[in-house]
């Protein structure tokens, strides 16, 4: 499960905080495609691959695998 919230809008840019949860009944590696609306400028607690409007978010090393019923976040800002 994910929810993206912007945490933060100035017209021109804006940051955004992204929550996934593990939902099922073991531990897993997470991945998220990305689309951000922007050209990202910075993100913190996920490594980011790809270029431009499609990016693929998956863990750092230390939330790379969520257990069961676990969640984490990670946040990024962007220019539009």
């Amino acid at each position: 499960m994910i929810f993206l919230t912007i945490t933060s809008d100035w017209g021109t840019g804006f940051c955004a905080e992204v929550k996934v949860s593990n939902t099922a009944g073991s531990a897993t590696a997470w991945t998220v495609p990305l689309s951000p609306g922007g050209t990202v400028t910075t993100s913190w607690s996920v490594s980011l691959a790809g270029a431009g409007a499609s990016l693929l978010a998956s863990g750092a090393d230390w939330n790379a695998t969520l257990g069961a019923g676990a969640s984490t976040t990670f946040g990024y800002c962007a220019d539009r």
